[in-house]
Parts: C-alpha cells; sequence; structure tokens
C-alpha cells in the first residue's frame, strides 16, 4: 500500500498542537480558571477540563512529531543516497542524529502534556524547557544539512525562510528564558519557576511577565511554521506501508522461507499445463 499525501504528517502535527493550545486557553476562560485572554501556554492548560484537552491534543500531536522526524530522515537518505547514489556515512549519520534529537524533544513534549503545571511544577517546566531546547537545535540541524547538501532538496527561499523562522525561534527562547530567571519574585522566597504567568489589566502587569508570556507564544508560532516547510518537499514524497508477514512456524521468524522449485510441464493433447510441485 502506498501512502501519497505524507506532507499532512507535519500539518497534523500542527493542527492538533494549536488545538491544544486554543481549546485549552478558550474553555479555561469560559470557565472562569483564568483571569484573562492573555496568559502562559502552561498555565491555560493546568486545571481540568481544559487540562484534559491540552493533554490529549498534545500527545497526539507528539506522536505527528515522532512521524515527522523519521519521514524527514528517511526522505532524506533516499534522495541523497539512493537517488544521488551518494556514499560516505558523516552526512547520514548527522541526519540520524538530528532525527533522534527530534523524536526525544517530543518525547518531552508528552512529559509537558501530562504532568501539569499545577500537580509537579517542577517536571513541567524542566520539561518544558528540555522541549523548547531540543526542538531549537533539531531546526539548527536541519537549516545547516539544507545549506550543506549540494544539491538541495529544497529551493533558496525555502531555505532561507527556515533560517530566518530558527533565528527567531532561538531569539525568543533566550529570550524567554532569561524573563524566567530574572524573574523579580524569586527574590521575595519564590521559587524559580513560579514566575507569574498572567498579564492583567491593571497597573500590576510587568514588563517581565509581558516578555515571558509573549516570547512563549512566538517561539512556539516559529516552530510550527518551520515545521510546516517540511511540506514543501514532501509534497513530491509517497511511502509504503510495512508489511507483515504471516509465518507457518517460529522457524521461519527472522528467515525468508524455503524455495520452492516448480517445474511448468506441458500437455501437448491437450494444449494445458499445469504446475508440478517439485519440493517434496
Amino acid at each position: 500500500m502506498v501512502v501519497r499525501k505524507v506532507w499532512l504528517v507535519p500539518v497534523m502535527a500542527v493542527v492538533t498542537s494549536t488545538l491544544a493550545f486554543l481549546s485549552s486557553l478558550i474553555v479555561g476562560n469560559m470557565d472562569g480558571h483564568l483571569k484573562t485572554w492573555i496568559t502562559s501556554v502552561s498555565t491555560a492548560g493546568s486545571h481540568s477540563p481544559e487540562s484534559c484537552l491540552f493533554s490529549q491534543f498534545l500527545n497526539i500531536s507528539a506522536f505527528f512529531l515522532i512521524l515527522t522526524f523519521y519521514v524527514r530522515h528517511r526522505q532524506t537518505v533516499e534522495y541523497y543516497a539512493h537517488r544521488l547514489q551518494w556514499e560516505g556515512n558523516a552526512w547520514r549519520i548527522c541526519s540520524l542524529i538530528f532525527m533522534w534529537v527530534g523524536i526525544i524533544s517530543a518525547v518531552s513534549l508528552t512529559v509537558v502534556a501530562n504532568f501539569p503545571k499545577t500537580e509537579a511544577i517542577l517536571i513541567h517546566d524542566t520539561a518544558a524547557a528540555f522541549t523548547f531546547l531540543t526542538q531549537i537545535v533539531y531546526s539548527w540541524g536541519q537549516v545547516v544539512i539544507g545549506f550543506a547538501m549540494i544539491p538541495h532538496m529544497a529551493s533558496t527561499f525555502v531555505n532561507f525562510l527556515r533560517l530566518f523562522l530558527a533565528i527567531l525561534a532561538t531569539f525568543f527562547v533566550v529570550l524567554h528564558e532569561a524573563a524566567l530567571v530574572l524573574n523579580p519574585s524569586k527574590n521575595n522566597g519564590t521559587n524559580l519557576f513560579e514566575v507569574h504567568e498572567t498579564i492583567y489589566s491593571d497597573n500590576q502587569a510587568s514588563f517581565n511577565q509581558t516578555v515571558f508570556i509573549s516570547t512563549e507564544w512566538l517561539m512556539i508560532l516559529a516552530m510550527q511554521l518551520f515545521l510546516l516547510t517540511f511540506t514543501a518537499e514532501l509534497r513530491f514524497a509517497y511511502a509504503h506501508v510495512p508489511r507483515v508477514v504471516f509465518c507457518r512456524s517460529a522457524m521461519e521468524i527472522g528467515y525468508p522461507a524455503e524455495p520452492r522449485h516448480v517445474k511448468i510441464v506441458h500437455i501437448p493433447s491437450s494444449n494445458m499445463a499445469f504446475v508440478e510441485d517439485g519440493s517434496t
């Protein structure tokens, strides 16, 4: 079976993650759990029932992210090793390493989804920071591969667009983590991870809070746009569904079936032919 719309894999990863963020934000405001529409992603998905939607959609998104990173690596190998007959393993190993970095970021995303901030703040925030950093590493890895390997799989515009998005995402992550570390509340004995994450409509809002929340959303937006750029190459790709082979006995597992010696016997009188099994 051939799957032709492979480009839908990164699209589904972006769609499901967007549903996780927006649904938790909308439901949280409708239930009165949030003081304002502008809040951090983690705060929006901290209370039930919005936390259930947040976890469900984010876990699905992590699944599609793993598929995206794997398909991206396999497409690189198919293009350079099989089509262009490139020799050497350095580029293949680099692509494989970045694939695993991406997969690790997706697994870390499931930790963010399944450990709410209200229940395990240290685990949640640590996993969130690790997810951001590994996705940044993965994006830069794809940028380097895109420019270093000639001929390019993508157009020059797509490669420079990825470079621009990677720079933006890195800039937003640095500002986000700086706002967390420089949180003024930590000087009052507050835990480092317990930064104020809601911008109030009155004068209580601070510049630190504004930077912390806005850079988180902007970084997520940059990374989602980066993932969508993979559709440029995946439009021309297709995949084969893995085959499942049923073995007649345990002895055949891992080994090809024994060849059967078959011969065709012709009968001139009747102009018919039958197959005689010569394996017995």
